[in-house]
């Protein structure tokens, strides 16, 4: 996808708005940070700014491989 530089600021700062409301639903951040962050989001001028507003609300991509217990469930005895 090939957007203009302000359409990819303002889909960061739609996707930063919904995450910021799924971190408040979630009691992850409290009613004055989430008023904090939404004007941060607002006033941000850089993809980057509003990156770093959700950090720690974004999923968490894991690359780690299951792990494979042989004999899970049974006694052994």
């Amino acid at each position: 996808m090939n957007e203009a530089p302000a359409a990819r600021l303002q889909h960061e700062k739609e996707q930063a708005r919904a995450l910021l409301a799924e971190g408040y639903a979630q009691d992850w951040i409290d009613q004055g940070e989430l008023d904090r962050r939404m004007a941060a989001v607002e006033r941000a001028t850089a993809i980057a700014e509003v990156r770093a507003l959700t950090t720690e609300l974004r999923p968490v991509e894991s690359t780690a491989l299951a792990t494979y217990r042989s004999g899970a469930g049974s006694s052994s005895g």
